[in-house]
């Protein structure tokens, strides 16, 4: 299975870039959570986005796992050359599968995520699901629901 976790909570700062801000004291305590409850203690791999939040997401989760990390840029969710979002990330997302090993954990953005989810599914589905995560299999095309972060496991 693969994983999709979107960062959970940040701390906006209106006098930065988007990209750069960073999760909130509740948001690194819910990824801690996660991480203390043994819930993501199957990942093998952690793949963020380069943007800030989804980076801190990944480091408290690969550096509790002892796991490898790869930032990504080209699953941030903006880009300055983007014509199509939804083929960016799904093409990312499908050249880091072909060498990624199971249990593989994206973290990024709730948008990508819903746009990722929508292209895997073929359904739209709402975009309020920060701090969520949902899993699939290459092998099966099952998609699983967005649920909390608290249930990843």
């Amino acid at each position: 299975m693969f994983y999709y976790l979107s960062h959970p909570e940040v701390t906006p700062d209106p006098t930065c870039d988007p990209a750069l801000w960073r999760l909130s004291q509740r948001g690194r305590d819910r990824t801690q959570d996660i991480v203390q409850s043994g819930a993501v203690a199957h990942i093998k791999q952690v793949v963020t986005s380069a943007e800030t939040k989804a980076v801190e997401t990944g480091a408290i989760i690969a550096g509790a796992l002892g796991c490898p990390i790869l930032i990504r840029p080209r699953l941030n969710e903006v880009s300055d050359d983007d014509t199509d979002l939804q083929s960016r990330i799904v093409a990312e997302v499908s050249a880091i599968m072909r060498t990624a090993p199971d249990n593989t954990l994206f973290i990024g953005h709730p948008y990508v995520g819903t746009v990722l989810r929508s292209k895997l599914t073929g359904i739209d589905i709402s975009p309020d699901t920060a701090g969520s995560f949902y899993a699939w299999s290459a092998e099966t095309s099952v998609v699983t629901a967005w649920s909390p972060m608290e249930h990843l496991g």
